[in-house]
Parts: C-alpha cells; structure tokens; sequence
C-alpha cells in the first residue's frame, strides 16, 4: 500500500500513467474488430491530473508533456524519497497494435480511420502506415 511507504525499507516505488484521455482499447479494437470509426461520446475521458492527486497522497507526482522530458522524469522518480507518480501525457493517435499482422486483420482498422474525421484521425492514419512499413508492409492506399 503506498500509503504506508515511509515504512518501506526503500521507499522509491514508479508508476507511470500513460494519459490519452481516450478509452484507447475500445477504440482501436472498435476500428479494427468492426471497421467503424471512433465514438467519441463514449470514448472521451474527462482530465485527471494525476500528478496532483499523487501529490494530494503525499507522494511525488510529476507531469510529462513532451517525449524529450521523460529520460529526466524517470531519473526524478527513480530517486526520489517516496513513491512517485508519472503522469505522461500521450497522444491518442498512436494505434495500439500487435506486430506483424496480414493486412486483412489491420484493414477494418483503416476503414474505421478513413470514416472519422479531423486531424487527429489523420495523424492516427499516419502512425498506422508509418508503424506497418516499418515492419516491411506495403499496404494499400485508403479505400482500395
């Protein structure tokens, strides 16, 4: 219980929250189970600063924005006095997928992306195309 941490014989503990506001599970296996677009309405988070709460338990909350600042926030955490809680905000338009799938698996996936609209679901598009080519994959364009 890291309430309890001043007891810990060494009290440095990590947890890092990887903060997309999104359901992010549900809405990549909605795209690529069923091929449907993402459903906002039940999929947006509200804001939860997790670092604050952390800080509210009395253990080190930090807030990561930014790629290049999480080498120096895990140093932070890792020598830290008391447990300590990464709050990394990330992008929700990375894909969650498993390597090496045949395009039939991953092709819902574009189908549900090209059905949404605005930039993120663009950028989504992106690192899908991005991710398959680099391992190997030659997929075809949208809507082949």
């Amino acid at each position: 219980m890291a309430a309890r941490w001043r007891d810990w014989p060494d009290p440095r503990f990590v947890v890092c929250v990887l903060d997309n506001r999104d359901l992010a599970e549900v809405s990549w296996e909605q795209r690529e189970t069923e091929g449907e677009p993402r459903f906002p309405a039940s999929q947006d988070l509200p804001p939860v600063p997790y670092d604050r709460w952390a800080e509210l338990l009395d253990l080190r909350g930090l807030r990561v924005a930014s790629p290049r600042d999480m080498g120096s926030a895990w140093s932070t955490a890792l020598s830290a006095d008391r447990p300590t809680v990464i709050h990394a905000v990330v992008d929700p338009a990375v894909p969650l997928l498993p390597p090496a799938q045949p395009y039939d698996k991953i092709a819902p996936m574009f189908a549900g992306l090209s059905a949404e609209e605005g930039a993120e679901a663009r950028r989504a598009e992106g690192h899908l195309r991005r991710e398959r080519a680099d391992e190997g994959y030659d997929d075809p364009p949208a809507g082949s």
